[in-house]
């Protein structure tokens, strides 16, 4: 298989991303109503994988799409939001991990 990665290195790839962007300082309103992560087309078939290891862990996902006006284009994005997080806070482990 060469140069095809495994489903679970794209998934610890595709956590690893996520985590950056949720482990990185939160605004106000992030906390109230979610953080967003844009999923690239090539990680869409792992999308159910990697929210069901995040909701694990508390964590409240959804699953966005957006049409862009113009072109039309789809935005898949992820809105991530952590009931336990009640206010901003430096410190944001996501205690997700596939390695």
């Amino acid at each position: 298989m060469g140069d095809i990665k495994s489903i679970r290195e794209q998934a610890a790839e595709m956590i690893q991303a996520i985590n950056a962007v949720l482990e990185d300082h939160w605004e106000k309103t992030e906390v109230q109503k979610g953080k967003e992560f844009d999923i690239p087309p090539s990680w869409l078939p792992l999308t159910r994988l990697v929210k069901n290891a995040y909701r694990k862990v508390g964590w409240s996902i959804q699953h966005k799409v957006e049409i862009v006006s113009g072109d039309g284009a789809r935005r898949n994005y992820l809105t991530f939001k952590n009931p336990r997080w009640v206010k901003c806070s430096k410190d944001r482990s996501t205690g997700v991990s596939l390695t």
